[in-house]
């Protein structure tokens, strides 16, 4: 991400940065206070958003303008994982895997989904439920199998851990450790959960890297 310049249309808020990059294989947690732009970061560094100005770059491939462009890039090189999963409650475990294929370039590939999902735990008989049948723990896996469908370089956790226990919130991090290595793939990490970023090598702090403009605020 190059000299990147967002801002939100009529609210105030506009983010700068001049330069962040992750390597590949690297994990990173990215910290900062609420309502900082944590959130818009992700969203410019995913697709979700589109930069103003500036160079972004995932897996060696420009960052496209249009919205089209931005969702195939997502589907092919990068994994999401929400903070509420996102998961469509009347799909089942399997269909909502494959999902992402949808907008990338690769055909679905129900074996590589079934794979996934088996090694992290979500049993055969699970892959036909609809995701609203799924606990909290099954829905967690079935988001991670999703954001790795399509062999991601890049993995953004928004907030994945916010409404879990301690026990469960390390059992979760220790399979998107395990996942992401097992990928290959780069991960970025935001929470606000102190205890997160001790796991991490590499810890960043928004303010360090960002220039951010909050509503009232003159430039």
């Amino acid at each position: 991400m190059y000299d990147v310049a967002f801002r939100y249309p009529g609210t105030g808020f506009a983010l700068s940065v001049p330069h962040y990059t992750l390597d590949t294989g690297e994990a990173a947690f990215l910290r900062g206070p609420s309502g900082s732009g944590k959130t818009t970061l992700l969203g410019l560094a995913t697709g979700l958003l589109a930069a103003d100005t500036g160079e972004i770059r995932v897996a060696g491939r420009d960052m496209p303008s249009r919205a089209a462009g931005r969702d195939r890039l997502r589907a092919d090189a990068i994994g999401v994982i929400h903070q509420q999963f996102n998961l469509l409650p009347y799909l089942d475990t399997l269909s909502n895997v494959l999902l992402p294929a949808a907008f990338g370039r690769g055909a679905a590939d129900p074996a590589r989904a079934v794979d996934l999902l088996e090694r992290l735990g979500v049993q055969s008989a699970l892959h036909g439920a609809p995701a609203r049948a799924l606990s909290v723990g099954q829905q967690q896996r079935v988001a991670i199998a999703r954001a790795l469908i399509g062999t991601p370089r890049l993995i953004v956790a928004d907030e994945p851990t916010s409404a879990l226990d301690t026990e469960a919130r390390d059992a979760f991090l220790d399979l998107l450790f395990e996942s992401a290595r097992a990928a290959g793939a780069a991960l970025l990490m935001v929470s606000h959960d102190p205890a997160i970023g001790r796991r991490f090598a590499r810890a960043d702090d928004l303010r360090d890297i960002a220039r951010i403009q909050a509503p009232g605020q003159t430039a």
